[in-house]
């Protein structure tokens, strides 16, 4: 009857657009499963390629070097971890690796670098192709993080380093040369020098590589004393004035010897003194600081109200 025939054909309908689905099911799987797999390994090249990228930039002395290293560095890894041509992929477009300092609440740096490569590749389709799309375009994101060094050397330039063949000083400012090759253009490096008292021989700077503070050392000389806790203090004052808590603060000292030298100021008398015996003045024109004055116990200074040791 027309009823039955009306049946079969909607039930034979009904088969084909199942069996239809079906297929588009699987063939949408099969793209799916596709991409799945050429995202995961992109994901991981790209991963691989920031890592390398932050490692190479301490094979460079300027920003600008830096990047060069970590660009041909990051691309070496990619393509090791990414073949051309993987599971049918087109032609990959891989970025440069961007630089970007972390900042905290305020804005202000806090001493974590980001490094950042992106990636995308064409990946095939192929149920996809009916409706008229030949490819996706896949994407991955790698970022590795790096902890920037602020270090301050504290250089002992005393007269005992003067000792030895080749002598104590001289090697210490060779090693420091060559200890400075080791950084990145992205840490900050500074120099105080201490003798008789402690000063700074070179500002914390990102700019060491340039080739100041590899001069600045070379024209150390060694004389006097051996005031190291000035020094050390000094480098503490130079770590706080770059402020960057997260990175890593760091002060390496070199020296020979311990301490025997010590800054301060100290008070010195505006009357004279007779606990110890009458008024006694040595030399005509004794003040202040002379030698006389200093051996004399009685004798008032007459001149600063301080005086610097």
């Amino acid at each position: 009857s027309k009823t039955d025939h009306k049946r079969r054909g909607f039930i034979l309908l009904t088969h084909a657009v199942m069996i239809f689905f079906t297929i588009a099911m699987i063939g949408l799987a099969v793209d799916a499963g596709t991409m799945y797999v050429i995202k995961g390994r992109l994901s991981s090249a790209v991963d691989a390629a920031a890592l390398a990228a932050g490692r190479s930039v301490n094979l460079a002395s300027t920003v600008a070097a830096a990047s060069a290293a970590a660009t041909a560095t990051a691309t070496q890894f990619f393509n090791a971890n990414f073949p051309n041509g993987y599971l049918g992929t087109g032609t990959m477009s891989l970025s440069t690796p961007t630089f970007t300092q972390e900042t905290d609440g305020y804005g202000n740096p806090n001493g974590i670098l980001d490094i950042a490569v992106n990636a995308s590749v064409p990946a095939p389709t192929y149920f996809m192709q009916i409706f008229g799309i030949k490819s996706v375009n896949v994407t991955g994101t790698g970022t590795a993080t790096r902890r920037g060094t602020v270090m301050i050397l504290v250089l002992d330039t005393s007269v005992s380093m003067n000792s030895g063949s080749p002598t104590a000083c001289s090697q210490m400012k060779s090693a420091a040369q060559q200890f400075i090759t080791n950084f990145s253009p992205y840490d900050t490096i500074g120099v105080v020098q201490f003798g008789y008292t402690a000063s700074v021989l070179y500002p914390p700077s990102t700019n060491f590589g340039s080739g100041t503070l590899n001069t600045a050392l070379g024209n150390i000389t060694c004389n006097f004393n051996t005031n190291t806790t000035s020094a050390l203090w000094l480098a503490y004052e130079q770590i706080k004035s770059v402020g960057l808590p997260l990175a890593y603060n760091s002060v390496v000292l070199f020296t020979d010897g311990s301490p025997n030298g010590v800054s301060a100021q100290f008070p010195v008398r505006t009357q004279l003194d007779t606990r110890y015996g009458p008024d006694v003045t040595i030399g005509a024109n004794a003040s202040c600081g002379s030698t006389t004055a200093q051996c004399s116990v009685p004798v008032a200074c007459t001149g600063a109200a301080t005086q610097t040791a």
